[in-house]
């Protein structure tokens, strides 16, 4: 079947996801058997076709199939769940080095702060952030991301047409504004049910390189996510709480067992480069040229960092920010304190 002809499919099975998938392997059920003979019957007109794609094109949703080069092998992978996706922005970003954030739509104060401070800083680098549509953590991921004019990538649990409030529309436009994807296994049309947000977390957990968990509850909604990312093989990440925040419950037991602490930007930074970045091979690249300037003082040997302040004529801070954006590029070590010496 070629690409057009999953969409048609995906049209007509509407919201399950299941029937869809017995087009893959022609194993129907009896049931099913009533969608492949519609299916059959549409295929060969072509005008119920054509307005079955212009019903697409003119909400501006574009589609990707099992034919198509960025659909997530990971599914493919793991019994073709989903064999269609839909999407608005840009589908490239399914290729970059990516983290999913997720938390509770009841975030406290500290985990919003948690939040803030750790995107601020995250943002900044080339790791693109996915995450759902949930107020409060989910939220300001994509708030954050926007307003730092990077692109997120957004998981939505039903079609484009099912939007109705219009502050999530507001930020589906921003996402898309700044270069960002909105992506749903849904097509257009068909209600909202339950267990739209199961397969669209399941999407979440296929698409997310890691799953960081900022705050949940013992009855989250999160855990769902959680569940298939483990499933998956994917590395969990979690922000430790106090014992007694009920918020703090799900990543203090993740935290126990055997997912990766995070006490600050700095872990996030070490994790993703060690995972996602291969030292051997990688070149030396710098992001600026004052940054490749203190490098080049460093090399020439062990330098503290008032001489380099001296030397480059720098402010303080902006010096302290290169300094550890090189230590985390593992192109310099601290060999005493404020003392700096370039790694062989």
């Amino acid at each position: 079947m070629n690409r057009d002809e999953w969409l048609i499919v995906s049209d007509i099975c509407n919201m399950n996801l299941e029937v869809s998938k017995s087009f893959i392997f022609k194993d129907f059920s009896h049931k099913q058997k009533e969608i492949y003979a519609k299916y059959c019957k549409i295929i060969k007109n072509k005008v119920e076709c054509n307005k079955i794609y212009n019903k697409y094109k003119t909400n501006g949703v574009k589609w990707l199939t099992l034919e198509d080069n960025f659909y997530p092998e990971i599914i493919i992978e793991n019994d073709y769940k989903i064999t269609t996706l839909f999407y608005k922005g840009n589908i490239k970003l399914l290729k970059n080095i990516n983290l999913g954030i997720t938390g509770s739509r009841h975030a406290t104060y500290y985990g919003k702060w948690a939040c803030n401070k750790n995107i601020k800083e995250l943002v900044n680098c080339s790791v693109t952030l996915i995450s759902g549509i949930a107020s409060g953590i989910e939220e300001m991921v994509h708030k954050l991301s926007y307003e730092a004019n990077r692109p997120s990538i957004m998981i939505l649990p039903y079609g484009f047409d099912m939007i109705k409030s219009k502050k999530l529309q507001m930020i589906i436009n921003n996402i898309i504004d700044v270069g960002g994807l909105v992506i749903t296994p849904f097509p257009l049309g068909g209600n909202v049910y339950k267990t739209n947000y199961l397969y669209a977390n399941y999407l979440f957990a296929c698409l997310a390189n890691s799953l960081f968990v900022i705050e949940a509850g013992e009855k989250s909604g999160v855990n769902n996510t959680i569940m298939h990312a483990i499933d998956l093989g994917k590395n969990i990440l979690a922000l430790p709480g106090n014992v007694n925040s009920e918020m703090s419950v799900i990543p203090n037991k993740l935290i126990r067992d055997g997912a990766i602490s995070i006490l600050g930007i700095e872990d996030l930074y070490l994790y993703l480069f060690k995972e996602n970045y291969n030292k051997k091979n990688r070149e030396i690249s710098f992001e600026d040229e004052d940054e490749e300037n203190i490098f080049n003082l460093i090399k020439n040997g062990p330098k503290h960092i008032d001489v380099l302040c001296f030397t480059s004529k720098m402010a303080i801070s902006k010096l302290k920010q290169i300094i550890f954006q090189l230590e985390i590029k593992e192109m310099i070590d601290e060999i005493e304190p404020n003392v700096y010496c370039a790694k062989n």
